[in-house]
């Protein structure tokens, strides 16, 4: 039996907080350029942040232009964060989108780890990157 090893990056953009919803919407359209086979993307967001409606609204928008569902997991902390890419990983999620909430930020180490282990490409912060051990390409 043949095995194929495939390398997975993590890319970070930033863009500072008026615009959060540009940025993460942005992020999605990065996502599907790079995975053109793209139908579903993971969202992390820590629930019951302020950011979360205008994010989601952008991303709702130009996940439908795009033709990519969005499975959204608002987690109240880094112990539910194995639960959300497990689901992701059984939901047939093709990579996953990190919000800029400084929790998710402070988790990085986290976030990245996870990613690998269930080895879905993600996009989010700097930190995110830089915790993957990856250039971050800004």
């Amino acid at each position: 039996m043949q095995t194929t090893k495939r390398r997975f990056r993590i890319v970070a953009i930033t863009g500072g907080s008026a615009g959060v919803g540009r940025v993460t919407a942005k992020r999605l359209e990065l996502l599907n350029e790079v995975i053109p086979s793209l139908h579903r993307a993971g969202v992390l967001l820590i629930r019951d942040s302020e950011i979360n409606g205008p994010s989601m609204e952008l991303m709702e928008e130009r996940g439908k232009a795009l033709g990519v569902e969005l499975a959204v997991f608002e987690a109240h902390g880094p112990v539910e964060f194995e639960g959300a890419f497990a689901r992701w990983t059984n939901g047939k999620i093709g990579a996953v989108v990190v919000g800029d909430h400084a929790f998710l930020v402070a988790n990085s180490d986290a976030i990245a780890a996870l990613a690998a282990k269930h080895r879905l490409p993600s996009i989010g912060p700097l930190e995110l990157a830089q915790s993957a051990d990856c250039s971050p390409m800004a």
